[in-house]
């Protein structure tokens, strides 16, 4: 690395004996080389301050200046002692008081040349790590969009949730209580906003016993249910049985059956309770439907948009769902938009990107309920 102190210094010391004899037309010139000299430099390096170097070098060349005058009195006047001695004696005094500023200036412009450097140095390496961080940002956004251009369908005919969309998770507010009737209208009905309420219904009997097939066959397998002869979407209105809950229960582990019905009215809706949140009249009026969902596990339902608010509540088991924003209602491909229930044709178990491409774009929260 060139020192650019050190360079000048040496420079203006081999020239300095020769400056006092040089014509002015030659100072000129030797101050162009050794400004010459400084730009190579400070372009080289990109980063010294080219004000300070030639502040340097122009109070050097005020001083051999100085001398030079000096010397030629001496030359004019050699045969007077007097004015010998005098001129010698200005010219050291002046040039005492000179060097000893100019040591302290040039001092202080080293320095800031250093500090320069230094700073320059500093912002140059972020600089260089900024680019390179932007580099690598770039060649990964072109790997991917590479990808994209050789396999647009990425995620086609794949299920929902790994068809491509942005799958979100710990995004949804959870409590641990149930909060009180004001403050979950005001926070969550009102604004339309899901909350995950955990531990809300261990209180209820159906949570004790349900899971006891026995109790339910003793206590309500006479009632009526209907039954689905499928567990996923087919696209196709599926076939559905009226059965009692005892012959339900006989064949819902060996069959691909889905119970998924209105409650009857009986006393098992007495095993629920309505969430204390919930439980204020004007809330409370309206309730249109209550159902109950039963089956052995590895059940999908169909991609659908409920025209009412929800409260699904996990007895026994486990329950995966994927929840979108109501704004993003038209890219599902909906059909018509009334207050019930409204299926979009989508697949869940094998998403058509080619058919229903803007699904894509649909960011999705995934929620895991436990009972």
């Amino acid at each position: 690395m060139i020192d650019l102190h050190t360079a000048a210094s040496n420079i203006l010391k081999v020239y300095t004996s020769k400056f006092v004899i040089m014509s002015k037309a030659s100072y000129l010139m030797m101050v162009v080389f050794v400004g010459s000299l400084a730009a190579i430099v400070y372009i080289q390096q990109e980063r010294l301050d080219l004000h300070s170097v030639w502040s340097v070098l122009l109070q050097r060349g005020t001083q051999i200046q100085s001398e030079k005058s000096c010397q030629e009195e001496l030359g004019d006047d050699k045969n007077s002692g007097e004015n010998n001695n005098g001129c010698k004696s200005r010219f050291v005094k002046v040039s005492h008081k000179e060097s000893s500023n100019n040591a302290k200036e040039m001092k202080s412009n080293y320095d800031n040349i250093g500090n320069a450097f230094s700073k320059q140095d500093g912002s140059a390496a972020r600089t260089k790590e900024q680019q390179m961080k932007k580099k690598n940002e770039n060649e990964v956004f072109e790997e991917k969009k590479a990808d994209n251009d050789n396999n647009s369908n990425w995620g086609h005919m794949k299920q929902l949730g790994e068809h491509g969309s942005i799958i979100m998770e710990g995004e949804i507010e959870e409590l641990d209580f149930v909060p009180s009737g004001k403050d979950f209208y005001e926070h969550f009905l009102r604004k339309r906003k899901p909350l995950i309420m955990r531990g809300a219904i261990k209180n209820w009997p159906a949570v004790k016993h349900w899971a006891n097939e026995s109790y339910l066959q003793e206590k309500y397998g006479d009632l009526i249910f209907d039954v689905i002869f499928t567990k996923k979407y087919e696209g196709k209105f599926p076939v559905v049985k009226t059965m009692n809950l005892r012959e339900f229960l006989q064949i819902y582990k060996s069959k691909q059956v889905y119970l998924d019905c209105p409650f009857p009215h009986s006393d098992m809706i007495q095993d629920i309770f309505v969430p204390y949140c919930l439980q204020c009249e004007e809330i409370m009026e309206t309730i249109a439907s209550t159902d109950l969902l039963f089956s052995s596990g590895n059940t999908s339902s169909s991609c659908h948009m409920d025209g009412y608010e929800n409260l699904l509540s996990i007895i026994a088991g486990t329950k995966e769902v994927l929840v979108a924003d109501p704004k993003y209602v038209e890219y599902f491909y909906l059909r018509n938009h009334t207050t019930g229930i409204v299926e979009s044709p989508i697949d869940p178990e094998a998403v058509d990107l080619k058919k229903f491409p803007k699904l894509a774009e649909v960011p999705f929260h995934k929620v895991g309920l436990n009972g």
